[in-house]
């Protein structure tokens, strides 16, 4: 099945029979003023994960708000957090463990005051559920007044999350940095600093020994590979678009 936004609403895809049957789980007043962030299935595709977000109406509310809902196996939508001054969610970082147990996502979140969003004023977090008795928590800052626009990335394994921290420089230039996240302690270490090329599609080996990620480098861009303390970084291939998504391929486990 696919899930897809047409402007008449959310429709489910049957690839099988290419029918395609209407979503209605957002059709009541509670979203009128609301907007569909980003969607994901579990692993198991029993639990659809929904972002959505509220922006500030006059008699609703003061701020932005951010929520995460979880729709059952009985069509039922159950809000699980909401975030105060989220002023969006970014696109596809809305991402399932591979084991199930834990949900992803990035938002942008503002002041909780009630006035204008601006760029400047933006933090973009990290957060992350465990449904295994856990609450949502904020695992990281990934940037402070910058444009943050790819999502992180979980581990094979479930353990670790891959992700990219943004730092603005002068002249509208910034710096980033690849991250790993303990998914479990929140404990962060870098795998790889470029001061002076943007890093972006991180992509785990199939055996979580390494992190993969596309440098572009003006003009043109590389693909690189790190261990995941940092050691044994190199250039795999290139050149390439400096913006180039990639995908690792393996057998039998091997790199």
């Amino acid at each position: 099945h696919l899930l897809v936004m047409t402007p008449e609403g959310l429709v489910s895809v049957d690839l099988a029979s290419q029918t395609a049957t209407a979503i209605d789980y957002y059709d009541g007043p509670e979203f009128d003023h609301a907007q569909l962030g980003a969607l994901a299935y579990s692993p198991s595709v029993d639990l659809l994960a929904d972002a959505v977000v509220y922006p500030a109406t006059y008699g609703v509310s003061e701020v932005d708000l951010v929520e995460i809902g979880l729709v059952g196996p009985d069509g039922v939508r159950e809000s699980i957090v909401q975030i105060p001054g989220g002023s969006s969610v970014l696109a596809h970082s809305l991402k399932w463990s591979p084991d199930g147990q834990r949900l992803l996502w990035i938002a942008n979140v503002g002041s909780q005051e009630a006035g204008p969003v601006h760029l400047a004023d933006l933090e973009t977090q990290l957060w992350m559920i465990d449904f295994a008795g856990g609450d949502a928590r904020m695992l990281a800052v990934l940037g402070q007044g910058v444009e943050v626009v790819y999502p992180a990335v979980w581990s094979p394994d479930s353990l670790s999350i891959a992700a990219l921290f943004v730092e603005p420089r002068d002249g509208g230039k910034s710096a980033s940095y690849g991250f790993i996240i303990d998914a479990e302690s929140g404990a962060k270490w870098p795998f790889t600093r470029f001061d002076d090329g943007q890093l972006s599609h991180l992509t785990w080996a199939p055996n979580g020994q390494r992190v993969a990620f596309t440098v572009a480098k003006g003009a043109y861009g590389e693909i690189w590979a790190t261990r995941l303390d940092g050691t044994q970084p190199y250039p795999v291939a290139g050149p390439t678009f400096p913006d180039a998504p990639f995908v690792w391929l393996s057998e039998s486990g091997e790199e």
